[in-house]
């Protein structure tokens, strides 16, 4: 950005605020657009690539390969879905789910993004999402949500995990090489019974451990390669077709 220095700081800041206000104001139309979208990825996606723009939040928000592959799997799921990270994707499941009438359940780590989150949930008028702000806790060696509702569903047939945020620089590094394997144990010692996992973010050098552990413990696991990127899906035997998708 041109000018003199002493105006570039605050010509950036309007700038920033500006954008992020026009994307705020884009949501609404393109959350009404997915509500009137036939219920096909084929419909769904081009929407969706565009909320994704407009959350204007691309560095954490989940690549549009995995989310496709989410979609095309909540499309034709009974639900209830559990979600890992919330984000643009909680809208978008939101929506999926309120047309299939069922509920998500999602697990955020950062309280005050929780906070941001149930207002947006809110202003969309998506009440059959239930966020639950739940802070990482360490148990049998890796990081996980510390949440003990009683009511979250027994069962879920679709699970989208695009977090925790396990990060270097806040844990000793065995926990944060577990990265996010101790989803498969949690839902197993809450007995939470599941169908499939999306998992997005295969690309993170830890993905490797992950697989092995969910292998071990019985999953059919594979590695999706997408044009956006990479992502894991991991099922119970015979509990969920295969996507179109090229496998790696």
């Amino acid at each position: 950005m041109g000018g003199p220095d002493f105006l570039r700081k605050p010509m950036g800041r309007l700038y920033r605020a500006t954008t992020s206000r026009i994307r705020e104001w884009r949501l609404p139309g393109l959350l009404r657009q997915l509500q009137r979208a036939p219920p096909s990825a084929a419909a769904i996606m081009p929407i969706v690539a565009r909320l994704r723009e407009a959350w204007g939040n691309a560095g954490w928000s989940a690549d549009l390969g995995a989310v496709e592959e989410v979609v095309t799997r909540a499309l034709r799921s009974p639900g209830p879905f559990l979600e890992c990270g919330a984000g643009f994707s909680t809208l978008l499941l939101g929506v999926i789910a309120r047309r299939n009438g069922t509920t998500v359940w999602s697990l955020e780590q950062d309280a005050e993004w929780s906070l941001t989150m149930r207002r947006r949930l809110a202003a969309a008028g998506l009440h059959n999402v239930q966020l639950l702000y739940a802070p990482l806790e360490v148990t049998d060696g890796g990081a996980w949500y510390r949440c003990d509702d009683d009511a979250i569903p027994r069962a879920f047939p679709l699970v989208f995990c695009d977090g925790p945020a396990v990060l270097k620089s806040q844990w000793p590094e065995a926990v944060y090489l577990v990265w996010r394997s101790r989803l498969v144990a949690e839902l197993t010692r809450r007995s939470i019974a599941f169908g499939t996992i999306v998992l997005d973010d295969a690309e993170d050098a830890r993905c490797g451990r992950l697989v092995d552990a969910w292998r071990s413990a019985g999953l059919q696991t594979e590695i999706v390669a997408t044009p956006f990127g990479r992502h894991v899906v991991a099922s119970q035997p015979l509990m969920a077709p295969a996507s179109g998708n090229q496998r790696a």
